[in-house]
């Protein structure tokens, strides 16, 4: 003979979720993202993705146990978050936030010395230098004459060049 014996259940336990990838990124850098869960009475049956914070990715409901997507290049350092849900076999979810930073670009600054007075008709010099900026590289420069007094420029596409100043 045998008897059923029934237990209380427990219900359904929800999975757990965590989520891998770079926690600062540089402006237009590529991003993946890779989830895993585990379903401890079950097993996992999808993923999906929501963006919780930051300016909008444009993330468009991605599932998948893996997001690729673009940063965004920023003005300033800004963080976004995206939580990851792990949805197991009986409905149950689990959820984890992933935060990151994306940077802003290193800004060129340029600076500019020379003669700041010259005598009608002689001759100053215009010298134009950089800061060092990682992957970024002065590649053309222009030098004008902006108050339209007639002074000449002499090579205007050289970081450092002379003027001959006008007659004024």
């Amino acid at each position: 003979d045998y008897a059923t014996l029934a237990l209380p259940g427990r219900g359904n336990l929800t999975p757990s979720a965590a989520v891998q990838g770079p926690t600062t990124v540089a402006s237009g850098d590529t991003i993946t993202l890779s989830a895993s869960g585990v379903d401890s009475d079950g097993t996992v049956e999808g993923f999906s993705w929501e963006q919780t914070g930051g300016p909008d990715l444009g993330l468009n409901q991605p599932t998948g146990s893996t997001l690729t997507f673009n940063a965004p290049v920023v003005a300033i350092d800004t963080i976004f978050t995206i939580q990851l849900t792990v949805i197991d076999d009986e409905g149950g979810e689990g959820t984890a936030i992933h935060a990151f930073t994306v940077s802003a670009p290193d800004l060129l600054t340029v600076s500019i010395t020379g003669d700041s007075s010259v005598v009608t008709g002689g001759t100053g010099s215009l010298v134009g230098s950089t800061n060092s900026v990682s992957n970024v590289s002065v590649v053309s420069s222009l030098w004008e004459e902006t108050s339209n007094l007639g002074a000449v420029i002499a090579t205007p596409s050289q970081l450092s060049t002379s003027f001959t100043a006008p007659s004024v």
